[in-house]
């Protein structure tokens, strides 16, 4: 028996024993004070004589235009003396498309750190005018925010700002080599320059007094680099401006205002010379019970120490911070104009984030590890002795144990609280896993779902959200004016916008004004709000004719409106059954019998159709749609000599050699419509009253998808596909593509490690690859109500799906809310607009022509999908026969198909077909 594990026990420890090696020398620690003098720069390159490999990169207007994101590019500079560096860099964004600019340093050839090899050039933006537009309701209008593409300087940092000052390279003199590698993004490099960093000073305490106070409102005119920094709405009593019962963009930041290195800087003019303190109103509401940190740096430098890392703590009331540890530090100012700039840092959290860090991944390889030994399947008659193939377990998991018990304190006194939630209530678990690690095998997820929520702590020490509305210089001897209001301003702020709220007039829908076109929206408050402000702007202006924008909590208003006649002209955003829900109740206007519907029709993804259609009718038309991509981790597929699979065979037999190295695959559960369609099985009979899949084909189409967890051991109940891909024991996983944007910008840690492609796909008999999938979509439809309402709602249907105006609209979103607003347009057109870069734009258009929806027929819209997912339930959790659970299935839905068609006159007590019900189906693309 030891001999069976006697290999994988030497691969286990080869493997560790590489990654240990090479890790070696690559670890970074900052020297220590003393080391180094007072900032200037050492060494500039002369960048127009840049070597490039594989960059396509040109030299113009004085800078290195490198929009590819592709290559390298290398620079060489002469140090005269040996010693300790900063490395500057001048760049500016370009036009290119891209979410962000990252890019990875060697020096003379060889990554001097392991932090080097992603680092952030931030982009910048500014709103494009302020005071801030109102509309006909008095509130503000968020602004576009336009680029800037003027050059400004950045150290390079630690991509996660762990360290609370630039990293340091020790250079020899004599002539070295810095390379930029490509990860991503264009950018425009200026100047790379070596720099001898300064000293921050000490804090500052007593001075002389200084000028008169300056205070500014944060959402003036701030420069930030991202768009997702937004100006926040705030009605709460004491922010600052505010007009009850108005909705005003009166702070900046909010929940967006989290990543690494992120920052707002404003221009602030100092009328008299001086020594001022800073204080900031705040609220941090978002992320219990965490504390976020900035980093404060005027005219580029970090004023004194205690600007380094300036807390501000989790509350749900707005309060002040005031950098200093003795009292408010103090800093010189002269008159003039100084640019005071705000970062988004995560170095106090340093210590703690690698320490749990380093234990989650002791935790994953002991996990992986056991799952070698115990197989994926456990068998809970057979009793386990761990020890005997890990003679060191019950040690290992009480040191981890030890491990994260220090951690856990040392984050109470970080944050000042001893209420930490899911990582106490995890760690009681862990303890008692440690404390029975046999039973592990019978509770097969138990350790995964344990490092999983650490995981996500050390997420969370890597997010700092914030919200801020006004800040203070205060000169030396005056204090600082106080946050917030007192409790009798408070309430009659509090009634005053209660009763503003019944004039508001964007409130209320008057369905008596027949010139207005009425929408419903069944998305959030920012998508109505830019839908209503671009058919103000652009549709009302073109045609004169007025649009109500409002929002639609649910089915069941629509349900209540249109039973009391009382229903909107247009709704958008309505989930894949609404259409065909409403439709086949008469209460839809069939959109196909409307002039121009051909045109509006050819630019939306053809397999969008299937579920708006029924009977000769279209209900609807898809406004988003959300394909199913794979993601693959290149890194762990490069090391592992894997190939990234083109069809399921080849898929699953990938699958085979990342079991057997501890690794596994994401599948979404439910996902079944796949393996019908790539094996041409169809879900309902032509005249949609009989299931088509109830045939060896269907039967062998279900099988496949029920055998990748029953076979392969794929993970049944996967918590988090984002979180096991980041760490890497998932390299693999077919999921939404809105889920790029997540990893894109919050797992920075793994940028330029991994890609998507196509889903695997499945021959045919003329030897095409069917890669068919079933993701899902939103979509827009109209209300049967008069002749003239619904010329005039159709007229604003075909202008809102328009390309231009799609286009527009989501260009718009991501403007002025960031690229987490991506839109997910179902015209290819726009798609092909949008800043995706090259290769991912590619996989996306490519999809989308491989989308195919359910069709949808009396009783299957609801229960096709609900006993298939039962049915899959008794084959993989139960450990059912798939042929018998099948069956099952499919004589409840048959059953329900003839009690729905009966009810709705469909069909007759005998089954004769009384109206048609023909259902869409779509040929392969060419």
């Amino acid at each position: 028996m030891r001999s069976k594990w006697l290999i994988p026990v030497i691969l286990v420890l080869c493997l560790w024993l590489t990654q240990a090696a090479t890790a070696e020398g690559k670890a970074y620690t900052a020297p220590e004070s003393g080391r180094y003098a007072l900032d200037e720069t050492i060494a500039e390159a002369d960048i127009s004589s840049f070597t490039g490999e594989g960059a396509d990169a040109v030299f113009e207007d004085g800078a290195v235009v490198w929009e590819s994101g592709r290559g390298e590019l290398s620079f060489e500079l002469s140090v005269p003396d040996s010693g300790w560096y900063w490395v500057c860099i001048e760049y500016a964004q370009t036009e290119a498309t891209s979410m962000l600019i990252e890019r990875g340093l060697k020096i003379d050839g060889e990554t001097p750190y392991d932090n080097c090899s992603n680092f952030y050039f931030p982009k910048r933006f500014i709103d494009s005018v302020y005071p801030f537009a109102r509309n006909e309701y008095g509130n503000d209008i968020r602004p576009q925010q336009n680029a800037l593409y003027t050059p400004v300087s950045l150290y390079l940092r630690d991509r996660n700002e762990l360290y609370d000052e630039p990293l340091f390279f020790w250079l020899d003199a004599g002539d070295h080599t810095l390379t930029l590698t490509g990860i991503r993004g264009g950018i425009a490099i200026y100047t790379v320059a070596l720099v001898s960093p300064y000293i921050i000073p000490e804090d500052t305490y007593e001075a002389g007094t200084g000028g008169e106070l300056i205070e500014l409102e944060c959402e003036n005119l701030p420069v930030r680099s991202s768009k997702s920094i937004q100006n926040v709405v705030s009605s709460q009593p004491g922010v600052t401006p505010s007009e009850a019962g108005h909705k005003l963009l009166n702070s900046l930041g909010g929940g967006n205002w989290d990543n690494a290195g992120d920052y707002v800087e404003w221009n602030i003019a100092v009328a008299q010379p001086g020594w001022y303190s800073l204080a900031v109103d705040y609220r941090q509401n978002f992320q219990t019970p965490m504390t976020s940190y900035r980093r404060i740096e005027i005219d580029g430098l970090v004023p004194s120490r205690s600007f380094s890392e300036v807390p501000f703590r989790f509350s749900s009331a707005w309060k002040q911070a005031v950098p200093g540890e003795a009292g408010p530090a103090l800093v010189w100012l002269e008159a003039g104009t100084h640019v005071l700039r705000m970062t988004s840092v995560n170095s106090p959290y340093r210590d703690v984030y690698e320490r749990l860090t380093s234990v989650v991944s002791r935790m994953k390889a002991l996990d992986l590890y056991i799952k070698e030994i115990t197989g994926r399947d456990s068998d809970i008659y057979r009793i386990w002795h761990l020890e005997r193939y890990l003679p060191d377990i019950e040690q290992d998991m009480q040191q981890m144990y030890t491990e994260l018990d220090a951690v856990g304190k040392d984050l109470e006194s970080i944050l000042g609280t001893d209420n930490l939630g899911t990582y106490t209530a995890s760690l009681g678990q862990f303890k008692k896993l440690a404390a029975d690690y046999n039973s592990i095998p019978d509770r097969a997820e138990s350790l995964s779902e344990i490092y999983t929520v650490f995981s996500s702590w050390t997420d969370y020490m890597l997010k700092q959200p914030l919200t801020i509305d006004k800040m203070y210089l205060v000169p030396s001897g005056m204090q600082a004016p106080k946050t917030g209001s007192k409790f009798f301003k408070q309430l009659a702020y509090s009634f005053k916008s209660f009763a503003g709220s019944f004039s508001l007039g964007s409130e209320v829908t008057d369905y008596s004004d027949e010139e207005t076109v009425n929408v419903w929206v069944m998305r959030s408050r920012d998508y109505i709000d830019m839908m209503q402000y671009l058919a103000d702007e652009y549709y009302t202006k073109q045609t004169g004719v007025k649009v109500r924008v409002n929002y639609c909590a649910s089915t069941t208003q629509l349900v209540l409106a249109n039973a009391s006649d009382s229903q909107p002209d247009i709704v958008t955003g309505a989930s894949l059954t609404v259409p065909f829900d409403f439709g086949v109740r008469n209460s839809l206007v069939d959109l196909s019998t409307l002039e121009g519907f051909e045109d509006v029709i050819s630019h939306v993804t053809p397999g969008s159709r299937i579920s708006n259609y029924f009977s000769g009718a279209e209900y609807g038309i898809a406004e988003e749609v959300r394909a199913n991509v794979m993601y693959y981790r290149t890194d762990i597929l490069e090391e592992l000599h894997e190939q990234v699979p083109r069809t399921w065979d080849e898929l699953t037999k990938m699958l085979t050699t990342l079991l057997q190295n501890g690794y596994s695959l994401y599948y979404p559960y439910g996902d079944f419509l796949t393996f019908f369609f790539q094996h041409d099985v169809g879900i309902y009979s032509s005249d949609g009253t009989e299931l088509a899949f109830n045939n060896e084909a269907g039967y062998k189409a279900f099988q496949q998808g029920t055998d990748l967890y029953v076979k392969y051991g794929v993970d049944p109940v996967m918590s988090s596909f984002y979180q096991h891909f980041r760490i890497g024991d998932v390299p693999i996983g077919i999921a939404s593509i809105d889920q790029y944007v997540q990893f894109d910008m919050a797992a920075s840690d793994i940028s330029g490690a991994w890609k998507i492609a196509l889903i695997p796909g499945t021959y045919s008999e003329d030897g095409t690859l069917r890669r068919w999938e079933a993701g899902t979509q939103n979509n827009i439809m109209m209300f049967k109500t008069t002749p003239e309402r619904q010329a005039r709602a159709w007229d604003f249907v075909r202008w809102w799906l328009d390309t231009d105006t799609q286009y527009l609209f989501s260009e718009s979103m991501e403007n002025c809310y960031g690229e987490e607003f991506r839109w997910y347009s179902s015209n290819p057109d726009v798609v092909a607009l949008q800043s995706w870069d090259e290769e991912t734009k590619h996989v996306i258009m490519e999809q989308l022509k491989w989308y195919k929806q359910l069709p949808m027929v009396p009783g299957g819209s609801y229960m096709t999908l609900r006993e298939l997912w039962n049915a899959w339930t008794r084959i993989v959790v139960d450990k059912g026969n798939y042929r018998e659970e099948l069956e099952t299935a499919l004589e409840d839905i048959s059953f329900e198909l003839a009690i729905k068609q009966r009810e709705m006159g469909f069909i007759d007590a005998n089954g004769n077909v009384l109206m048609p019900m023909d259902v869409l189906s779509i040929d392969d693309p060419e």
